[in-house]
C-alpha cells in the first residue's frame, strides 16, 4: 500500500506512469479507479465503485449483494491468493476505500490522495509517499519535453512563471 499526497503535483500521472511500468508483474490483473474525493460534485460511491470491480472480475450483475459489507468480502475472496494491481486514485478518506483494500497478501494497492489516511497506514501498514513541486529548473526542464523547446526557450520568464503556477 502506498499513499501520495499534495494537490496537483501529478499524483495520478505518476500512479498511471509506474502501474503500466509494473503491470506484468500483475498477471491476474490491474483495478483502477478515479474516486473524486475532492471534486465539486463529490466523491464517488464506494459502493458503485466496488460493483464495477466485481463486474472486471467477472462477477454478474445477479450476484452482487445488496450489503456493501457482503460485496466486499466476496470482492476479498476473489483476490485472494491472486496478484493483482489496484489503484485507488484520489481518495478523500479512508472511509471512502475501506472496502476496496484487498485482504490478501498478494495484491498491491496504490492510492493517491490529498489526505494523510492514517488508518490505511495504521491498519494496513501502507508506505507513505509525499509529492511536492518539482525544483524550478526540474519543472521548466519537464516543460520543455512537453512543448516545443523554442517556446521555452523563446520565453524563459513566460516558461518559469506557468511551472511555478502549476507546482
Amino acid at each position: 500500500y502506498t499513499t501520495l499526497f499534495r494537490s496537483g503535483v501529478g499524483k495520478t500521472g505518476l500512479a498511471v506512469y509506474w502501474s503500466h511500468r509494473v503491470a506484468d508483474r500483475f498477471p491476474h490483473g490491474q483495478l483502477f479507479a478515479d474516486l473524486h474525493g475532492h471534486d465539486e460534485q463529490g466523491p464517488a460511491d464506494t459502493g458503485a465503485v466496488l460493483d464495477g470491480f466485481l463486474r472486471a472480475l467477472g462477477v454478474a450483475q445477479d450476484r452482487l449483494a445488496a450489503a456493501l459489507a457482503e460485496r466486499a468480502a466476496l470482492y476479498r475472496s476473489l483476490l485472494d491468493r491472486r496478484k493483482v494491481l489496484v489503484v485507488l486514485d484520489n481518495a478523500r478518506s479512508f472511509a471512502q476505500i475501506a472496502a476496496l483494500v484487498p485482504g490478501g497478501g498478494e495484491c498491491c494497492v496504490l492510492v493517491t490522495s490529498r489526505g494523510q489516511l492514517g488508518d490505511l497506514i495504521n491498519r494496513h501498514g501502507a508506505t507513505r509517499l509525499r509529492l511536492g513541486p518539482l525544483a524550478a529548473g526540474d519543472a521548466i526542464e519537464l516543460l520543455g519535453r512537453m512543448v516545443a523547446d523554442a517556446r521555452v526557450a523563446g520565453d524563459p520568464e513566460g516558461t518559469a512563471r506557468l511551472a511555478q503556477l502549476c507546482d
